[in-house]
């Protein structure tokens, strides 16, 4: 809140807002979900011009209002910046996307990507990942396909959050194929959501043996997912898939017993010494 309150001492000091201090001030908001709060400096915002002239205030009341749960009212705004040429329009679909995603809209998401892509516009990264959580979750293969490919066409090295996302897409589209193949080629760039992905991606495609061996894999590696995520998330799929036996669940759950007694033993090690 102390954003907000430095905020309103500038008004009352008379000191006016300018391009740069409205960004941080919704960003604020966005943190405390504040909704009442940013519809009234919203309103301040546009009594002094800014969101219709400075990208940047405009960005971040989309971002605010995808945050906050409110798409419709995201979509209202990056309307405002239509007419504005430039890179302001990108920014403002990447945000409007990421409001769709998290409020699980993911129909109008993938039709705001194609609409992106239609009117000439090169997707970003924060793009293409939002288009591929809805793929995901549409089981759009082909739409998924070839968002794949035009990040290998624009983008020089894909990162791990963009490599993991088709992971869990790929699956869920029903090619798990496609799944193993970006899985392997990530070397040294796996972290344990991409582990995760991948195992309970071949739970769901009744591949326990190799999940098994890919949950062993994460563990060799170092890494340590929650407890939680772990055995609930290959658990719950399992039940979809036949050839995962309660054996394999019990020695997934067997495996991670172990790993707690392990960073317990450590733990005590340290406080001993």
């Amino acid at each position: 809140m102390l954003a907000t309150r430095v905020y309103v001492d500038m008004l009352h000091n008379g000191v006016e807002p300018d391009g740069y201090t409205f960004p941080f001030v919704v960003k604020a908001c966005a943190q405390l979900a504040a909704l009442r709060q940013r519809r009234q400096l919203q309103g301040h915002a546009v009594k002094l011009g800014f969101l219709e002239h400075d990208e940047h205030a405009q960005n971040s009341l989309i971002s605010f209002y995808g945050k906050c749960g409110e798409p419709e009212l995201a979509r209202c705004s990056r309307r405002l910046s239509r007419w504005r040429p430039g890179r302001g329009r990108a920014a403002s679909w990447s945000a409007l996307l990421a409001a769709y995603t998290k409020a699980g809209r993911w129909a109008d998401c993938l039709n705001s990507f194609g609409a992106m892509v239609w009117n000439g516009w090169r997707p970003d990264e924060s793009s293409m990942v939002s288009a591929l959580s809805a793929c995901a979750y549409l089981g759009t293969y082909d739409v998924g396909r070839s968002v794949h490919c035009s990040l290998l066409r624009n983008t020089v090295t894909l990162n791990t959050f963009m490599e993991t996302s088709l992971v869990d897409m790929y699956p869920k589209c029903g090619c798990i194929e496609k799944a193993t193949v970006v899985f392997d080629g990530m070397e040294g760039k796996k972290n344990e959501w991409t582990y995760i992905a991948m195992v309970s991606r071949l739970a769901l495609h009744g591949d326990g043996r190799t999940a098994l061996q890919v949950f062993d894999a994460m563990i060799r590696e170092g890494h340590q997912p929650d407890d939680a995520l772990g055995v609930h998330d290959t658990a719950t799929t399992s039940f979809h898939a036949p050839i995962w036996s309660g054996a394999q669940i019990t020695g997934i759950r067997e495996r991670r017993r172990l790993l707690i007694l392990t960073r317990q033993r450590e733990a005590a090690r340290g406080g001993a010494v």
